[in-house]
């Protein structure tokens, strides 16, 4: 490797400076002292705390490769850079450092693969996002046959629209149960629960613009669609994991697969 190819490398089990302490005992200085300037006791709380967040992200990533018994290789800066300044901006007890600390070990063992756009995806999402992703990961297709995780965007929406017009013909009595075994995260509404038949959209819907937000990232496809059965009328809202959001998944979860 080229003296040029190293200096874009970076250890991923990075080693904390000797002089961390002192830093951050000069900074508690300053920032008691009387004449600091407000500016910059904001810049540094601000700093500090951001460099004790990322700190223990990586801390938690050491401790995950040595439990999983990885020696964790060289990561290159373009993708080290933006991990450490995303990740430092997570508060210290949310539940996302442990999909960073993942997302590291991740790529500090299968190097030359890119994982800068996982780092792009994490800091975008919330918690609740990243719970529902893993709980689509975890799902199973009624059909082994049809391997939802090779799926395209145009694949799943034709299989929604098959499955709407069998809905179509249900049993009424079995329309919920369908719905369960056809997987994914789905919202059902019934008749009188339909705010207006014609023009339905998801404004009201808690969830709706963090659905929204999670196709856009191109990591699940949202479709949706309004039926009869039996004279009555249905609406379904079904999310559906896609290929990238499989693999963002096993990236921020440290699968081995």
């Amino acid at each position: 490797m080229s003296e040029e190819a190293d200096d874009k490398m970076l250890k991923a089990n990075i080693d904390i400076p000797a002089d961390v302490s002192r830093e951050a005992m000069h900074l508690l200085t300053r920032l008691i002292g009387p004449v600091a300037d407000i500016t910059d006791v904001l810049s540094d709380r601000i700093r500090f705390h951001r460099w004790k967040t990322a700190l223990r992200v990586v801390e938690r990533a050491s401790v995950l490769a040595g439990e999983r018994n990885r020696e964790l290789s060289p990561v290159e800066l373009k993708f080290l850079v933006p991990f450490i300044e995303e990740a430092s901006l997570e508060a210290e007890d949310s539940e996302l450092n442990e999909k960073w600390a993942n997302l590291l070990v991740t790529a500090g063992t299968y190097t030359g693969v890119n994982y800068k756009w996982c780092v792009e995806c994490l800091s975008a999402i919330d918690a609740w996002q990243a719970r529902l992703l893993d709980t689509l990961a975890c799902g199973k297709h009624q059909e082994d046959f049809f391997r939802p995780d090779g799926f395209t965007f145009r694949h799943s929406e034709q299989d929604f629209v098959g499955f709407v017009q069998g809905l179509e013909v249900c049993d009424e009595s079995k329309l919920v149960e369908a719905v369960e075994a056809f997987g994914g995260y789905n919202l059902f509404f019934h008749n009188d629960d339909i705010p207006n038949t014609n023009e339905f959209s998801l404004y009201g819907v808690p969830e709706g613009a963090s659905l929204l937000h999670l196709e856009s990232l191109g990591l699940v496809t949202v479709n949706s669609a309004s039926f009869i059965n039996h004279g009555k009328r249905h609406f379904l809202l079904n999310v559906r994991l896609m290929p990238l959001g499989y693999e963002f998944v096993a990236a921020c979860r440290g699968d081995e697969d």
